[in-house]
């Protein structure tokens, strides 16, 4: 089986580092850097101008070049958004592949928005999936999308749930949590 990671298990861990709230730097390498600089949060200054934070960038590429995944999985826009600048600037050889959740025409519809990622970001990614026949189609037509796409619903089956008790008696049978 190929080796995969969620740039968006490490973007979580890098968005805990807010901007002005982080402990003074100590000279640590790698992840731990980037929580001395600051540099986790998305308002920071480079997130707007040039819309990359290289110090995070780096970060970023040095666990995920050093995890040496097969694939990367990217959720949401700004996974999107660092997936592509790694492939665009570091070596790496893993494929890039975007889970697409909603609509991308709501969500990138201002000009630069749609621009930049149907230029810069999207033509990094090798194929996508989308959650629901109506997210991938707006992906696709938003962006000119031709590469492999495919539709994999979210993993969660509502009729499991048909017959499930009312939660309050759930929770009394299962007793209080510890």
């Amino acid at each position: 089986f190929p080796v995969t990671i969620e740039v968006e298990a490490v973007s979580n861990k890098l968005s805990k580092m807010r901007f002005g709230r982080a402990k003074k730097f100590t000279g640590a390498t790698g992840a731990g850097a980037a929580v001395g600089a600051g540099v986790g949060s998305s308002a920071h200054f480079f997130e707007k101008v040039p819309t990359i934070n290289p110090i995070l960038l780096r970060v970023l590429a040095h666990d995920l070049l050093a995890f040496n995944a097969d694939i990367i999985l990217l959720n949401g826009s700004r996974t999107l958004k660092y997936g592509a600048a790694l492939k665009r600037f570091y070596p790496i050889k893993a494929k890039l592949i975007s889970r697409i959740i909603d609509n991308a025409e709501f969500w990138n519809s201002g000009k630069f928005t749609h621009w930049y990622y149907k230029n810069l970001v999207i033509p990094q990614l090798d194929a996508t999936v989308g959650v629901s026949q109506a997210s991938l189609a707006s992906m696709v037509r938003h962006y000119n999308f031709k590469k492999p796409s495919k539709v994999i619903y979210r993993v969660f089956d509502p009729g499991k749930f048909k017959n499930a008790p009312d939660r309050y008696i759930a929770r009394a049978k299962l007793g209080p949590v510890s």
